[in-house]
């Protein structure tokens, strides 16, 4: 029960209010407030669950993509990834797809001027013509050739190139000049280099490098340099494939090796002008 006092104006007692509350009636209430807060708990919490999936789908993940790609951009993947629509959400009207068109066009700009640059750096040290490693690019790594524990130096001349230009015609040398790079190049290691010295002028470094590899280059060499740049072909002009080679391990004079090698090369100019019957031009 409940008691309540009743006073009067001049705050003199008047009697008491009596309130008998029943307890069914207090559970009863007490229950009620309890589901509604359990249900607003439970509803607070579906929205909470709710936004973070929105914001999840919405915004963390398409960022989280831009993140893994731009982590993983290379000049190899690019085309693949900035084709891909899913990545980079264009289609969105909202800050999301303006950040996807964004990131797609700086991407692409920094692949192309990747490519560029590597395309450059690739010109700078390749021959036009043949695609080998230039005189340019020998010289940068001279430095690196003298410190080699072991080396094989190999000077490429092309026999009779003057006459077949002189006879056929310059296009018909360049091509001269294409097959020797070719076969030269098909002769080089993981740890050799070809280099087009100028002209008809070729020269092959091996690194790191055994007597027995060289021997079986050598051999391989002297069979084949006589008829390699057109055995089959009805040219009136034979040209024919001169080298010249020197070997050093430990302690070596690189500039002497390749001196070394052109004299030699030289020499075997001389045996095949004659085994092959060639003019003196």
């Amino acid at each position: 029960m409940v008691f309540q006092p009743l006073r009067t104006v001049e705050d003199k007692s008047a009697g008491y209010i009596i309130v008998k509350v029943k307890k069914p009636f207090t559970r009863k209430y007490i229950l009620k407030i309890t589901v509604a807060y359990l249900i607003i708990l439970i509803i607070s919490a579906g929205l909470v669950v709710f936004f973070n999936i929105y914001m999840k789908k919405q915004l963390f993940n398409p960022i989280n993509v831009f993140i893994e790609t731009t982590r993983n951009f290379t000049g190899e993947n690019h085309r693949k990834i900035t084709d891909n629509p899913d990545i980079f959400a264009e289609n969105r009207d909202d800050e999301i797809g303006q950040l996807g068109s964004g990131l797609k066009k700086m991407l692409l700009n920094i692949n192309s001027n990747a490519e560029n640059l590597s395309k450059a750096v690739y010109d700078a040290n390749h021959d036009g013509m043949t695609q080998t490693l230039n005189k340019r690019c020998y010289q940068n790594m001279i430095p690196v050739f003298r410190k080699c524990s072991s080396i094989c130096v190999i000077y490429f001349d092309v026999n009779n190139l003057k006459l077949m230009n002189d006879t056929m015609g310059h296009e018909q040398g360049d091509t001269v000049i294409k097959r020797a790079s070719e076969y030269i190049k098909k002769l080089t290691g993981q740890k050799d280099y070809c280099f087009r010295m100028g002209g008809d002028e070729f020269l092959m470094v091996m690194t790191e490098c055994t007597f027995r590899e060289i021997d079986e280059l050598i051999e391989k060499l002297n069979n084949d340099s006589p008829y390699i740049l057109n055995p089959d072909s009805k040219d009136p002009v034979k040209c024919a494939l001169s080298f010249g080679y020197a070997y050093a391990k430990s302690e070596y004079s690189y500039n002497e090796l390749l001196t070394e090698a052109e004299e030699n090369m030289y020499t075997k100019k001389t045996e095949l002008k004659k085994l092959l019957n060639m003019p003196e031009r």
